[in-house]
């Protein structure tokens, strides 16, 4: 699996997150669009530097980010893949099921 698919599969995955993990959606549904989108944000640059520090563990070389300048800008990369995921997750996945 590649960084960016893993970036669109964890955008995706964080929007089902938002969206219908009880207890989880409860919260999330009561704060406002800013820090909703502030929480997004935060959990997938998160999620992407997680991605960086295991390639560079060499835990999962598979992905293809290197630790140099061209691996922060898969990072860069990642994050915006992620975000891109998330926003199609939301719009296909969760939003014709809200109330």
């Amino acid at each position: 699996m590649t960084s960016d698919k893993l970036a669109a599969l964890v955008g995706v995955l964080i929007a089902l997150l938002f969206a219908y993990l009880p207890g989880l959606k409860t919260w999330f549904e009561k704060q406002g669009s800013e820090v909703k989108a502030g929480l997004t944000a935060a959990v997938t640059v998160i999620a992407a530097v997680a991605i960086y520090g295991l390639s560079c563990a060499n835990w999962f070389p598979e992905l293809g980010v290197t630790c140099t300048k061209v691996g922060v800008q898969q990072l860069i990369s990642v994050v915006i893949g992620a975000l891109v995921g998330m926003a199609g997750g939301y719009v296909t996945l969760v939003r014709p099921f809200k109330q």
